[in-house]
């Protein structure tokens, strides 16, 4: 491990996907602000802080017993799956497929934010998929949290069924295609790109916004 510049390697793929990512628009920062970091967690938020959660990773994959699962003679990485659910197509991108200590397959979703997310349905859905395109049967998924290093309890994905994902992706799609948009109010909608018309979000500011027409005849998307 001594051998392995994690912090070099870090900062040329930060550089290289800030470039590729680049399209103008202002950067938005997220997290708290404080007095080393009075913008938040901004590029230079990063560049401190990223090398440790590749450091992170390495520990956890050194230690914790978990091995990558090779599909198509290639490790599981940003496993591409384009299926389908209940008739709404999906493609999606699972970040690692590994194996346990005791053999079973574990869906590894990699989160770099500070809290663990309340939903395990991104899981199932990724459970479903393996199984109907590469007839892989997984029982657990989890999270591993980059800024701590840690994996979260293993959360059973077999009890998802089709029925029930593809019901709810169908009412989604629906409600996508007709400008239904509810409000789901979270610590994430500090980061919406649209909150300042929002409602929810920042109630006087968005009477400059016209409201979207439920009837579909004058529909303006907020």
């Amino acid at each position: 491990m001594s051998e392995f510049n994690y912090v070099s390697t870090f900062k040329n793929a930060w550089s290289e996907g800030f470039k590729h990512a680049s399209n103008g628009l202002e950067w938005r920062t997220g997290g708290r602000k404080s007095k080393a970091y009075p913008n938040g967690e901004d590029p230079d938020w990063w560049d401190t802080h990223g090398p440790d959660m590749v450091l992170n990773w390495i520990k956890w994959r050194t230690d914790s017993g978990f091995r990558m699962v090779d599909v198509d003679g290639k490790p599981a990485i940003e496993l591409e799956l384009i299926g389908e659910l209940g008739g709404v197509p999906i493609r999606a991108f699972i970040d690692r497929l590994m194996v346990n200590r005791d053999g079973e397959y574990v869906i590894v979703d990699l989160k770099t934010g500070s809290r663990e997310p309340g939903s395990k349905t991104q899981l199932g859905v990724y459970a479903l998929l393996l199984k109907k395109c590469l007839n892989i049967n997984v029982k657990y998924g989890a999270y591993w949290m980059a800024r701590t290093g840690e994996l979260s309890e293993l959360y059973e994905v077999d009890n998802y069924t089709e029925e029930v994902l593809g019901n709810w992706l169908k009412s989604f799609q629906k409600a996508v295609l007709n400008d239904i948009f509810i409000p789901n109010t979270s610590a994430l909608c500090k980061t919406c790109g649209v909150n300042y018309a929002c409602y929810m979000y920042n109630k006087d500011a968005s009477k400059n916004y016209p409201p979207l027409d439920i009837e579909g005849e004058n529909n303006v998307s907020q």
